[in-house]
């Protein structure tokens, strides 16, 4: 995303909403703190992690949807809102963009990236939600669209020849053994659709209206 485009005041504090653990953030996933959050960081913006379940590397944990909550978060007064990959998560994505408009004063930023050419990964759930930028924006009336683009990554072949020897035969032991786990078996399988073509990712930078 583009958070180069932006000064320290108008991102900190940034809310990383949904962010998982600090394992997943720099060890499972570790492009998400080598090319995101470290950058942010070293800029000096202070950014908060906020998730549901309370872990390391989690500084607020509740359900968004508890008003308590999102009072608690409304209280950081945040400049900025990181939602990546959210949103195919949850039930009522108009909901979750109602909630997170009310986190914001005036003229403040949501960064928003969602699968739109992606496989079903349920963490618990995965609605299938595949929205374009422009149905995301559509989600914040009351914001100008700043940046909306749809990103190309890399391929599941990719992944599996940078996978450490183990984990790949583990990757393929799984697929004949669906009774482990049903709902990551069924991912797993999904998977093989993109085995050449390359995810796609919805990007896209709303600013709250001044008015």
């Amino acid at each position: 995303m583009a958070f180069s485009c932006y000064t320290v005041e108008e991102l900190s504090p940034c809310i990383n909403i949904g962010s998982s653990t600090k394992e997943f953030r720099e060890k499972i996933k570790p492009h998400i703190y080598t090319y995101l959050l470290h950058p942010l960081m070293e800029r000096g913006i202070k950014v908060i992690h906020f998730d549901l379940k309370e872990a390391d590397g989690v500084d607020l944990a509740g359900d968004i949807y508890d008003d308590k909550v999102l009072e608690s978060l409304k209280k950081l007064s945040p400049r900025s809102l990181l939602c990546s990959n959210v949103f195919e998560h949850v039930r009522d994505p108009v909901n979750l963009a109602n909630r997170l408009d009310r986190l914001l004063g005036e003229k403040g930023l949501i960064f928003v990236t969602v699968p739109y050419s992606y496989p079903y990964h349920p963490d618990p759930i995965d609605t299938l939600y595949r929205p374009s930028p422009n149905l995301i924006a559509s989600l914040f009336p009351g914001y100008n669209t700043e940046l909306k683009a749809i990103l190309e990554e890399c391929t599941y072949l990719d992944e599996i020849r940078e996978m450490e020897a183990k984990e790949r035969l583990w990757k393929l032991l799984k697929l004949f053994f669906p009774f482990y786990s049903l709902r990551k078996w069924v991912s797993q399988l999904h998977r093989l659709m993109w085995i050449q073509r390359p995810y796609r990712i919805t990007c896209v930078v709303l600013r709250k209206s001044s008015a």
